[in-house]
C-alpha cells in the first residue's frame, strides 16, 4: 500500500458548516492506493447469507483518505 500527502490546500470536502480550525482542529488530505483482491463464491450461496469465499482477482485502487485532527 502506498500513502502520499498530506496534499497542499484544504480537502475539497464537504463536512462541517462552520471553520474547524476556530476551534482547534486540523483537516488534512491524503491520497492511498494500493492493490485491491475481489472474491466469489467457492461454493453455493446459501439463504443465510453466509458462504464460503475465495479470492478471484485483483485490481490497482486509489482512494483520498480525509483526517481530522
Amino acid at each position: 500500500m502506498k500513502l502520499s500527502g498530506p496534499v497542499a490546500g484544504q480537502p475539497g470536502l464537504i463536512s462541517t458548516f462552520f471553520d474547524l480550525a476556530s476551534v482547534g482542529y486540523l483537516a488534512e488530505e491524503y491520497i492511498v492506493g494500493g492493490e485491491a483482491c475481489s472474491y466469489e463464491a467457492a461454493g453455493p450461496a446459501g439463504d443465510d447469507g453466509c458462504w464460503q469465499a475465495r479470492e478471484s482477482a485483483s485490481a490497482p485502487f486509489t482512494t483520498r483518505l480525509v483526517v481530522y485532527r
